[in-house]
């Protein structure tokens, strides 16, 4: 008894240490999502807003990131639902007089969900690829972009829907699936990036 005992209790410890690998994987990944989503380009801060509210709203972020990760969608219009619903949570949680004007954008909205599902499948959490890629300057350089940028407010969901369109018809002339064709995009053109500039691209 005394054995099994022991092993129990060794089974449980290695239980919670993988669950605690896990819990922090995901919070190194929202981490390096909020730095990319929220501070590249046009603020998404007003310039007085509370820090001590702004680390609540990261919290809360995680939270909802998890959730929203969990509703995996089939079809486009299905996904395109899910950004709204997303955004329109964040827009109405009490963390929204924090925010400029009062509201996060779309372009936010796409960029947090789409970037913390490709960390999840680039390091095998989810299996499923994603169904959209991550839309950002790299991106939108690509595809040779002539419209507002991603962190601008009048990148919309009718704009986000342009470039995704554009980015399909890429990831098919190159015979890859949409979140493969971001992947070794934006890895090919970071290091050209990088090579040329001593700043990361907003």
């Amino acid at each position: 008894m005394r054995g099994l005992g022991l092993y129990l209790w060794w089974a449980f410890c290695m239980q919670s240490i993988e669950f605690k690998k896990i819990e922090f994987a995901k919070k190194e990944i929202s981490s390096l999502v909020f730095q990319a989503a929220l501070i590249r380009g046009y603020s998404t801060y007003k310039l007085n807003a509370d820090p001590n509210k702004r680390m609540k709203f990261r919290d809360y972020l995680s939270e909802q990131l998890e959730k929203f990760s969990e509703k995996i969608p089939n079809t486009d219009e299905e996904y395109i639902e899910l950004l709204n619903d997303f955004q329109q949570k964040i827009n109405k949680s009490v963390y929204i007089d924090i925010l400029n004007n009062n509201k996060i954008t779309f372009g936010r909205v796409q960029k947090l969900l789409n970037l913390y599902l490709k960390y999840l499948w680039v390091f095998n959490f989810k299996k499923d690829e994603p169904l959209h890629c991550v839309i950002d300057s790299i991106i939108l350089n690509k595809i040779a972009w002539e419209g507002p940028k991603w962190t601008k407010g009048e990148f919309t969901e009718k704009e986000y829907i342009k470039a995704m369109d554009i980015c399909k018809k890429k990831a098919k002339n190159e015979n890859a699936s949409l979140a493969q064709w971001e992947l070794m995009t934006f890895e090919n053109r970071m290091e050209n990036w990088l090579s040329k500039n001593k700043t990361l691209p907003t």
